[in-house]
């Protein structure tokens, strides 16, 4: 809790505080511009809020920039500092206020919040805080709109709201960020059937699609059927050719062989002729004296002749031979084209797989546009779905937080007014909200009602102190405030009220007041050490 906070420029240079009711206590007179809502917005910064500045900018201006120190008390003693030149820093201290770190706003608000034991309930530290920070100048003291952090808030997020500070928000956040989720989703589908980036399908063209779709893929697999028989019987044509073809080329490769085979004996027959020459004649006599070397030489002469007629007719077989075996390599040269051809894919006929072609495009068509319908139907299925899940745990979990809510509310009417009073009664119905008394609509009663509203939510939530700014008990009856006094004070939770003119509530009232002020301001003991006059009523 909040236990102490000084600033050079107030006029007692610290305030302390302790649990329970904490009053800034004004005078006899009701003076302004002493200093009243200027302390408990300062309070409110010292809680992280950053309306300070904006709702009392005259401060700074008179007093120039400024610092406040502070300190906090949990399970130890925290100090800290925050500037008015740099709001957005604060400075974790020593006992002496000597700076220890520097944090940024929102890691000290973290700070706050795990150490009132908040960081459950999925919201920030101020936006559980901020509503009940009632000081004039914030705009959340709207009596139709007492769970309006400002006036243009959404209903919806302010009930949201609430549902976090009693822990109550998590089951139905996950709801509605799925339906948020899935709406997007619809949008975006929606966006891009009118950009026509997609075809948009109704319902009869779905019907009509899914005909097509049924008819389609019949014909298709006539035809994959078709085709299988007519592969099939290719394929024994193929078959029984290619078979043909191998015994011819078997019968031309052996021509083949035996014709080279008789091209080499020519060949070989016209290299291999020799006949004797004169001169080994004469070497024969040599050896053969009574040789008749005439008649040698006439038989040598035959043999010339009878060669060479010989080698004429051997060159004519020779391009016999060869021309056969040029016609042997054209005929095995047809016959792999033939077996190449044959053995290449099967083929459809051109009109089949124009056929095909066009059946599977208007196929990818109907199924795509289909596609979209189905997808188009299943979110607003999925919306539908979660709009009535999200409707009946809203309801479950503001019926059970209301109910709080009028239970506690009932009963500080009744120490406030009497048993018979009737209590102002909150109902949540979807995103709207009500909060007063049916037969009574008066500034005072409504009023009145706000303040027994914050007292509720501090008694039965989380919510760990409020401020409650002199405006709102000006707009009283004197008796209630007198007896709105002890429920204040019967809470260990801190709270923060300004009040002036404490006598007309009576003396218990006022003596009560008077023990828990932490501060007592007048004309001539201001809040600053320094006077000015604003121009607004505080």
């Amino acid at each position: 809790m909040l236990k102490l906070i000084k600033c050079d420029k107030f006029r007692h240079e610290s305030i302390s505080f302790s649990s329970g009711l904490n009053v800034v206590l004004g005078d006899e007179k009701a003076s302004n511009s002493i200093g009243k809502s200027t302390l408990l917005m300062i309070l409110d910064f010292v809680f992280g809020g950053e309306t300070y500045l904006d709702y009392n900018s005259d401060t700074v201006a008179e007093l120039g920039h400024h610092t406040y120190q502070f300190q906090f008390e949990f399970e130890k003693k925290y100090y800290f500092e925050r500037a008015t030149v740099s709001p957005n820093i604060v400075e974790l201290c020593d006992a002496n206020f000597n700076r220890v770190d520097t944090l940024s706003l929102k890691q000290f608000k973290s700070f706050l919040s795990e150490k009132y034991q908040l960081s459950s309930l999925l919201a920030s530290f101020r936006s559980i805080v901020g509503l009940y920070s009632r000081v004039w100048g914030k705009g959340n003291i709207d009596t139709s709109k007492p769970m309006h952090l400002v006036s243009q808030q959404s209903a919806k997020f302010a009930i949201n709201n609430l549902l976090k500070v009693y822990g109550k928000y998590g089951e139905l956040e996950d709801l509605e960020e799925s339906l948020d989720k899935v709406v997007k989703d619809n949008t975006g589908l929606k966006s891009a059937w009118k950009s026509k980036l997609i075809p948009q399908v109704l319902k009869s063209k779905y019907q009509d699609n899914k005909k097509v779709i049924e008819t389609v893929q019949i014909e298709l697999s006539e035809i994959k059927d078709q085709l299988a028989k007519y592969t099939s019987n290719l394929n024994e044509i193929v078959s029984k050719e290619l078979l043909e073809l191998k015994a011819d080329k078997d019968v031309l490769l052996a021509d083949e062989l035996n014709l080279n085979a008789q091209l080499n004996q020519l060949r070989s027959n016209l290299t291999s002729s020799k006949h004797f020459k004169s001169k080994n004649l004469q070497e024969l006599a040599s050896f053969f004296p009574t040789a008749n070397i005439n008649k040698l030489a006439e038989i040598e002469s035959f043999h010339k002749e009878i060669s060479s007629i010989l080698a004429a007719e051997i060159r004519e077989a020779e391009k016999l031979l060869e021309q056969q075996v040029t016609d042997i390599k054209i005929e095995l040269r047809r016959v792999d084209t033939m077996v190449r051809e044959l053995t290449q894919d099967v083929k459809a006929p051109d009109a089949v797989v124009d056929r095909v072609c066009k059946l599977s495009n208007r196929l990818k068509e109907a199924l795509l546009e289909n596609e979209y319908y189905d997808l188009s139907s299943s979110l607003k299925d999925k919306i539908k779905q979660l709009k009535a899940d999200v409707k009946i745990v809203r309801e479950t979990v503001c019926d059970f937080v209301q109910s709080i809510i009028n239970k506690s509310a009932f009963e500080l009417v009744s120490e406030i007014y009497g048993e018979k009073s009737q209590s102002p009664r909150l109902m949540i119905v979807g995103n709207n909200y009500r909060y007063d008394v049916d037969e009574d609509t008066g500034t005072g009663k409504a009023y009145s009602n706000l303040v027994i509203f914050d007292l509720s939510v501090l008694r039965t939530s989380k919510l760990p102190f409020l401020i409650h700014d002199s405006l709102l008990f000006k707009n009283i009856e004197n008796n209630a405030v007198a007896s709105m006094i002890p429920l204040y004070i019967s809470q260990q939770k801190q709270s923060f009220i300004s009040i002036d003119e404490v006598s007309k509530y009576g003396a218990e009232a006022a003596s009560s007041l008077k023990e828990n002020a932490v501060i007592q301001l007048d004309e001539v003991n201001t809040l600053f050490n320094k006077v000015w006059k604003k121009q607004a009523t505080q």
